[in-house]
């Protein structure tokens, strides 16, 4: 079945992290909505962009997430990193630079900053069914969509949450097909 793709958005290096609000507890109100970490109600697990890679890998591992905020001067948001990156082929070739050695490779050094990230907005997110968002999400080429609330010029705004790949996959093949309703 073709699934109506979701529109995504790029946005500059002008995010902010939200602090987390015990006043804010409500259930998702849609099953799209449901797929997404809320970063009101979960911290964000997040890393200094001067931090070591050997520290990102550790952060991952310790904290079981499958992704990094990773913030520039805290609370604005300069992008991620996840294992994929710090395991990738740019971290091999950079390592591999006579004139730097592994440990001197930092965070910032293999960010996926936040202009080279396609996102999607809550306002889209909220309207979305699971297997949009599994489009959007393999469309990207990546594990994790963050998802932001735009101020009023969508360059700029608050990172809001993130949806994973993994979630999405199990959602949108536990939701039962779509029946045409009955004459």
């Amino acid at each position: 079945m073709a699934v109506n793709p979701l529109p995504t958005l790029r946005v500059a290096e002008s995010l902010l992290l939200p602090a987390v609000s015990t006043a804010v507890r409500t259930p998702a109100a849609t099953p799209a909505l449901a797929l997404m970490t809320d970063f009101l109600v979960t911290a964000a697990v997040s890393i200094e962009s001067s931090a070591s890679l050997g520290e990102a890998e550790r952060r991952i591992l310790d904290c079981g997430v499958g992704l990094l905020i990773v913030l520039d001067e805290p609370p604005c948001v300069m992008g991620v990193i996840d294992t994929r990156d710090l395991r990738g082929e740019r971290a091999r070739w950079l390592s591999a630079q006579p004139e730097r050695s592994p440990g001197e490779l930092r965070v910032g050094d293999l960010v996926a900053r936040l202009r080279e990230l396609d996102v999607l907005s809550l306002t889209t997110l909220s309207t979305a069914t699971p297997s949009q968002v599994l489009e959007a999400l393999r469309r990207s080429g990546r594990d994790h969509l963050l998802v932001i609330e735009p101020s009023g010029t969508d360059v700029t705004g608050r990172l809001r949450g993130v949806v994973s790949l993994a979630q999405a996959e199990e959602q949108a093949h536990a939701a039962p097909p779509a029946t045409p309703p009955s004459s």
